[in-house]
């Protein structure tokens, strides 16, 4: 049902959000930048939409080292519960930051660069450009 699957949902965003909390505690900061660019693949894929930029957004938001940033994580799975639309700068923001504050290898955001583009509905290909103009990597497939 419905209400099943978004009480599954919250439930697993609030366990993924304190393993990344102890990941960044324990100083593995590294491994868990790699994760969050290998994880986005799947989470990008779900369906409906909304969901699909739901568990973006609070992917990035709970990798994101930044207080103000992480706080936005109730305020997300929120908008889900209530079934309200999330607005694209809630997933824009964690992204960015993820791109400017983590020392990312050119060939991870070229990967993240692929994985966005694969999927061109809204907000993928507006979070793409944005990212174009952040980091570099092409906001067009080749």
């Amino acid at each position: 049902t419905p209400t099943h699957t978004r009480a599954r949902t919250r439930t697993l965003s609030l366990l993924r959000r304190q393993a990344c909390t102890l990941l960044q505690i324990s100083g593995h900061q590294a491994g868990l930048s790699d994760w969050t660019v290998l994880a986005m693949g799947s989470f990008i894929q779900r369906t409906p939409l909304a969901l699909s930029v739901t568990t973006m957004a609070v992917l990035f938001i709970s990798v994101a080292s930044d207080p103000l940033i992480r706080s936005l994580f109730y305020y997300v799975i929120d908008c889900w519960r209530m079934r309200r639309p999330l607005d694209p700068a809630l997933l824009w923001l964690p992204v960015s930051h993820f791109l400017l504050s983590e020392l990312l290898p050119n060939e991870t955001k070229e990967m993240m660069g692929n994985v966005l583009r694969s999927v061109p509905a809204s907000p993928y290909a507006e979070l793409a450009s944005l990212c174009h103009d952040l980091v570099g990597f092409s906001p067009r497939r080749v």
